[in-house]
């Protein structure tokens, strides 16, 4: 995660936003407030990052976009198209090569 926080900032530079979608929160034992569990996660480690908490259907989710284990990262392009994935943290690297092609580079 570490990473993407680092290829946030660089989005921003480009006016791209960047969101990071959590689908495996770890809450400490009687949490009932997985948002928040989440928001503190992030900010106890100091990062600057738009992450969200995906909590709807993960089989459907799965489902759709082949998502089999985590992490999985999916980049979109600007209309929505799904332009390249990765299973497994593919590093700062892989992750600016993703942005790339969502970008058209």
């Amino acid at each position: 995660m570490p990473e993407l926080v680092e290829l946030q900032k660089e989005c921003e530079e480009q006016g791209v936003e960047l969101l990071l979608l959590s689908l495996d929160v770890v809450l400490p034992r009687g949490s009932v407030d997985s948002a928040r569990a989440l928001q503190e996660f992030v900010e106890d480690r100091g990062w600057d990052a738009r992450v969200a908490l995906f909590d709807g259907d993960f089989q459907a989710l799965s489902e759709r976009f082949g998502v089999r284990s985590t992490p999985t990262t999916i980049a979109f392009d600007a209309a929505g198209e799904r332009v390249d994935r990765a299973v497994g943290p593919p590093g700062l690297p892989g992750y600016r090569r993703m942005l790339k092609k969502a970008l058209g580079d």
